[in-house]
């Protein structure tokens, strides 16, 4: 590789490092391993968690292998809409999502929502028999999941009611995500 391509690499995964939406991320990942390490993987065969590379931008950010299955987990750090009953995923990474559970795996995701105190989330429909958070429903006449194609990049909404409430987060994890709240 020649040294200005590895100079400017080093320097966008120092500028991708350094945003504040990845440090936010960043914490609400350290407060959900936390919990997943506080509740274990006991009643599905495995301690191990695997983290991907956090040098750049990435879809999934934990990965389990358990009796021949592989789950993927993925966190994200933000808030529910204040309007609708909703949350957000860019529409790339859930269709990237639904691939994955397209082929066989099981997809996690977690929502570590500051301004409702708590992590929520769950498994993706296609891989488990209960219904998934991305189940079609209807929420006051509107469609799940929601798709809007917003400057150039999607966001799919997903509902509140199909979500399964995991943990309150405690004083000290709202402390830990407080700096990095608002802005880029």
């Amino acid at each position: 590789m020649n040294k200005n391509l590895e100079e400017e690499l080093e320097q966008k995964t120092t500028e991708f490092n350094n945003l504040k939406t990845t440090k936010l991320g960043d914490v609400g990942e350290e407060i959900v391993d936390n919990w997943l390490y506080v509740e274990g993987f006991d009643g599905w065969g495995t301690s191990d968690i695997y983290s991907v590379n956090h040098e750049k931008s990435h879809i999934i950010d934990r990965v389990v292998f358990t009796s021949g299955s592989m789950i993927a987990f993925d966190v994200k750090t933000k808030t529910s809409r204040d309007i609708y009953p909703d949350i957000s995923i860019d529409t790339p990474d859930y269709k990237t999502y639904k691939k994955l559970a397209e082929n066989g795996n099981y997809v996690m995701v977690f929502f570590v929502d500051y301004k409702l105190k708590k992590c929520y989330g769950g498994f993706l429909s296609g891989v488990r028999k209960e219904r998934g958070i991305d189940s079609e429903c209807y929420v006051d006449g509107r469609r799940y999941p929601f798709h809007v194609d917003s400057f150039g990049k999607g966001v799919t909404y997903l509902p509140l009611q199909n979500m399964t409430d995991f943990f309150c987060l405690s004083d000290d994890d709202l402390e830990r995500l407080k700096p990095f709240i608002g802005g880029k």
